[in-house]
């Protein structure tokens, strides 16, 4: 029984995506944002709303584009298709930008706002 619903679960499973997802995170976001928040936390050390907010804005215009960029990157590399990778920034990156904003801004907020120990920020950041 057990072994059916797994069987099902992972029937569709996209295995060279999740790889080449898990590799993105593994080589680049996780040291990366982990220098980032590092940078973050020295420069703005003092948990106030000022800082809060310059932590939260910086977080979006800096850290995202530069995800973004990557990840566009790392995809069409991997998939074969950098040649193309000019043309999927002019179609997608503002897009993906200005909707991921809906969600990491609220996140950002709630992250730098609990000042978590810094081994555990980039988990939910």
């Amino acid at each position: 029984m057990a072994q059916d619903v797994i069987g099902i679960l992972f029937s569709d499973h996209d295995w060279f995506r999740a790889l080449r997802m898990t590799s993105y995170g593994f080589l680049f976001y996780g040291p990366g944002s982990f220098v980032w928040y590092q940078y973050l936390d020295k420069t703005l050390p003092k948990p106030t709303v000022k800082n809060l907010m310059l932590k939260v804005l910086l977080n979006q215009i800096v850290l995202g584009p530069t995800v973004i960029a990557i990840v566009f990157a790392w995809n069409n590399l991997w998939q074969g298709k950098l040649s193309e990778l000019p043309i999927k920034y002019q179609k997608d990156a503002l897009p993906t930008l200005l909707y991921g904003f809906r969600f990491w801004i609220p996140v950002s907020a709630l992250n730098f706002c609990h000042q978590m120990p810094h081994g555990f920020r980039g988990a939910v950041a």
